[in-house]
Parts: C-alpha cells; structure tokens; sequence
C-alpha cells in the first residue's frame, strides 16, 4: 500500500535490501492494524474505475453489507443520485493530495441514507493510485443539530415576545436576551443552570441562587442545582428535600406567587432560615417556574444585603422565571424520555415474555412437610425487602421459589430480571449487570442498560452466584451496600432500588473459608436463607408431580391420559433421584 526507493539511503550508508523490505512489511502491517480496527469506516476506491478495492470491518457493519458484497459493489451503489459531487470532491483529492467534505450521504443495504463526514488522501495501492477515504456516520449529530435549532426558534420566538412586551424597559429586556442565550442549547442540568446563573449575575446580584424542583405527591421541595459567590452549603447540599413551610415558600406553592423577604431576621426565623442566616444570607426572592399550567419548582436568589429586591424586581423575576420553567420543562422531559426510552427497550428484548407468563404457587407442586416449610418461609419473606439466598441442588426449582417471592411481594408490579452468573463469559458479566458506555471497549458501538437498572423498583435474581468471579463481587457488594454503581466505561453514579435473591447449588460456607467467596458479600445476601430440599427428601411428593406433569403434557399434545400405569409409577418411586 506504499512504495520505497530501491536507490534510497541515510547518512550512514545505503540500507540493505532485506532491512528495506522488512521496514516495508512493518509498515503495510501497521497500516492493515488501523484499517481493520479504525471505529470509522474505511475505503480503498478507484473512483476511475468506479471500483471499491478493499473496506474494513466498521465500513461493512455501517453500511449493512459483507466485505465481499462491498467489493462486488460499484462506487456509485453507495452514492447514488450524487456521482457528481462525487466526482468533484474526489477531483480535488487527486489535485491536492487530500480532502475533506460533510455534504455526501452514504446509502446502506437497507435504503437508509446516512450524514457521513469523509476525509480522504490518495495512497498507492499495487501500483494503482486510488483514494482512501475515512467515513464517519454523523447523523445522530446532524438530527442533534436540527432539533437544537429547532429549540433554538423556539426560545426566540418566546424572546421576540418577551421583549415586545417589555419595551419600557432596555435593561430588562437585555437581561432576558441575555437569559435566552445562555439556556439555548443547554439540555444538562448542570451546563442548563449555570447558564442562568451566570447571566442572572451581572443584572440581579445575589450570593446564593437555587433551582428547586417541586414533588406534588409528597409536597416536598428538592435542591435540583446550587450556584452563587458563597460557594458550597452544607446547609443546602444537592438532593436535599425539606417542605415548604420551612422556609416561607408556601406562597410559591400555593397562590403560584412570588416570595419576597427583605430581611430573614426580621420576624421569628426558622431553623433553616437561622442557617441561612449564619452564612450571612439577609434578603430572599423566590418564584414559582410554571410550565403550561405546571409547577415544576422554585427559582430563588439570596443577597447578603437587607431589603436588597423590591416588588419590580420580584414581578421581573417571575417574567425570567416563566422563561426559565420552559428550558427546565424540556429539560426534565429530555431526561426522562431517555431514561424511560432505554428501559423498555431493554425490558422488551429481555423480558418480554417473562413478563407474560403467570407465576404463583400454582406451579409447585407437593405437600411433604419438607415443601411446606419452605413455602412458609416464603410467605414470611416475601413482604419485606430483605435479601434471600436459596440454595439447593440443580433441579430443585430455585427459579420458581424465587418467582414466588417476586410474586408475592411490593415489587410484583415491576419486573423480575434474571442474570445466570455462571453462563455468562467472563468478559461480559460485568457490561451484563451494570450495562457500559458507547465506546467502553471493543464492539461498545451504543450505551447499553445493564439488568440492575433494568430491575430497578422490582428484584433482581442472580442464579448461581457461587460462580461469580471476586473481583465483580466486590462491585455487587456496593450496589448492595450503597444502592448505586457506574457503567462500564462511564462516571455517572446510578441509583437504583432493587431486591436481591442470590441462587446457588454451591456450598457457599466452604467458598468463603477457601477464600473464593467474599465473606462480606456472603453475609449480606445471606440475610434470608432458603434451603430447597432434593426430591429423594420429598417422597411423597413424587405421585403429585408424575399425575401433574402427565396432565400437563397431555394437554399440550391433545392426548388424555388418566391413569399413569402402576409399573411405571413403581419405577419412579424406587427410583434414588
């Protein structure tokens, strides 16, 4: 894929024929590396010829088609209905040696056109000069940009009202422009408020500003986001929540008014206004963010002067607010039709149809005092939130005490995810349990929702846990001991609230003294241990399950069979299972 000067030399003298060739190779074999293993796709083409000559893995998997599909296709089958932008962009890479262009699309097998950036250069190829290219899909960035422009003329439209009605006042309309084009753009949480805090610091001074989202079922208030030139509050960490009524916001909540105190020693101060108070805060404006009829939250600034807002500056404020509550809307919707969107992806393609199938006491079977004990452990078990460990030899219907538990307890609504430890790759079960981030490792090509996630709100059953490698032992422990975790390749902490039931078949005692088994992971699954008794302890039970299963299949292969023969059944009972 290059060419080297037989007569070609260095300082030190001419390089012998075999270092020449063996350079040569080094440097074919780097450049196949990179053609192979590139994240873009890549193509060799004699646009001449309008020839593909060679295309890597990533080429292929983009476009929907086997590299020898590739190579049998013409240029043109990619490009159709633009061979002549084609033509003249890879013109002016023979002229320049090089080149760049985001205004060709890429046509795959299926019909889909695809927003590509290409970079391409001009190599020589066994003596033919031909281009590579270097194809990078971007239509998730294209269809990004379209919405953010979209959103874009939305926020404007809203300005070019804003200020048509606050003509009287060139400063405050600047301070909305100023509002708007700090939040256009701004989807995160984070870079959304300190958007607005930095454009609200330059006309509506302050020490502390606060973002909080209001909850209507438990009339509660949460710090969504803390800014301001008194830095980090212990008295306001992020996450808090605490009512209204503990610091005067009930007008906010209540008659949608804004909230204005000119002096929070004045009068009786709350516990939390004395707080406020001793980190040198004196003046307070708060006011409600209104989202097409919605209290979504408060938006409230702090100023260590007294009487430093008036009631102008508290009617403007609810003008900024309102401008505010449409940003915070999307926002908050942005953030949860991911969230929601990744999930029922990931609950359909694992447990469609467990969630549709009906599971209860109904499918076991027996009556031997041994079967009964542990049915009442699962009555008792069940309603709490407690961690469960069953064990029990292989067969003895782990799988089904564990539904029984899900069935009968809160969590039923939700689902029950099921992760088997043991027939996963070792490779794999960590991206299985806590899911990964697009380009986390090799073949990482989108963000992937682990099965804790997946479980959050219902329970989670790890089947034979015995066989889960050390190190991710110590990972699960903190999901059990904290509630929260990272995917692979990310830095997001997320927290989830999930039931755990561990199976096993192993002596889990015996892992922990041979050190294969954590003993603290141990003690906290181990919270509520169910011990399934094998069927050779359940003689009785044995008549039950043959006349049971007899039914069952006879059903389903549309035969009637009443009776199971007495020799038959004989065998069955003499037999040591």
């Amino acid at each position: 894929m290059s060419r080297v000067r037989d007569d070609e030399s260095g300082a030190g003298g001419a390089p012998s024929g075999e270092a020449t060739a063996d350079a040569l190779r080094q440097s074919e074999e780097r450049f196949r590396r990179l053609f192979e293993y590139s994240n873009d796709a890549i193509f060799l083409m004699d646009p001449e010829n309008d020839r593909i000559l060679d295309a890597n893995g990533q080429a292929c998997r983009m476009l929907g088609y086997s590299r020898e599909e590739l190579l049998a296709l013409p240029v043109s089958a990619v490009h159709p209905g633009e061979m002549q932008q084609l033509r003249a962009f890879t013109n002016s890479v023979f002229e320049e040696g090089h080149g760049w262009t985001d205004e060709l699309t890429c046509l795959t097998r299926s019909g889909e056109s695809l927003a590509s950036e290409i970079s391409a250069s001009i190599i020589e190829n066994d003596g033919t000069t031909c281009i590579c290219a270097s194809i990078r899909d971007v239509s998730e960035r294209k269809r990004a940009q379209e919405a953010l422009e979209r959103h874009s003329e939305d926020l404007e439209n809203l300005v070019a009202e804003r200020t048509e009605r606050l003509q009287h006042s060139e400063e405050k309309a600047r301070l909305l422009l100023d509002i708007n084009n700090a939040i256009i753009g701004s989807i995160r949480r984070e870079e959304l408020f300190k958007a607005i805090v930095e454009a609200l610091e330059h006309h509506v001074p302050h020490g502390r500003a606060v973002l909080l989202l209001y909850h209507e079922d438990a009339e509660t208030l949460e710090l969504y986001a803390l800014a301001g030139e008194l830095g980090d509050s212990s008295v306001w960490p992020v996450g808090k929540t605490w009512t209204p009524g503990s610091i005067r916001l009930w007008p906010v909540i209540d008659r949608r008014e804004p909230v204005l105190v000119q002096d929070l020693q004045e009068g009786s101060p709350t516990p939390l206004e004395q707080q406020l108070l001793d980190e040198g805060i004196r003046g307070l404006l708060a006011v409600p963010l209104l989202a097409r009829g919605r209290l979504l939250g408060v938006l409230g600034v702090g100023s260590r002067t007294p009487d430093a807002y008036s009631k102008n500056d508290a009617d403007f404020f609810m003008q900024i607010g309102a401008q505010v509550a449409l940003a915070v809307e999307k926002m908050l919707a942005f953030e949860e039709i991911e969230a929601l969107r990744s999930r029922l992806e990931q609950e359909k393609l694992y447990l469609q149809h467990e969630i549709k199938t009906q599971h209860n006491f109904e499918e076991i079977v027996g009556e031997s005092p041994a079967l009964e004990r542990v049915l009442q452990d699962v009555e008792t078990v069940a309603p709490t939130e407690a961690n469960i460990l069953i064990r029990g030899e292989t067969g003895t219907g782990k799988e089904l005490i564990a539904r029984a538990i899900h069935d009968l307890s809160p969590r039923s609504e939700r689902a029950l995810v099921k992760v088997n430890c043991a027939a996963l790759p070792a490779g794999l079960i960590e991206s299985e349990l806590f899911g990964h981030e697009r380009g986390a490792f090799t073949g990482a090509l989108s963000r992937k929702v682990g099965r804790f996630q997946l479980a959050d709100g219902g329970t989670i059953l790890l089947d034979e846990v015995g066989d889960l490698q050390l190190e991710l032992q110590g990972k699960l422990l903190r999901v059990l001991q904290e509630g929260d975790f990272e995917r692979v390749g990310g830095t997001t902490t997320i927290r989830v609230s999930v039931r755990v039931i561990a199976a096993t078949n192993r002596d889990l005692d015996k892992a922990v003294a041979a050190g294969e088994f954590r003993s603290d992971l141990f003690y906290r699954l181990n919270v509520f241990p169910i011990t399934l008794p094998p069927l050779r302890e359940r003689g009785n039970d044995i008549r039950l399950l043959v006349n049971y299963f007899a039914m069952k299949h006879s059903r389903e292969i549309g035969k009637e069979i009443s009776v199971v023969p007495k020799a038959a059944m004989d065998r069955l009972l003499a037999y040591s299972w």
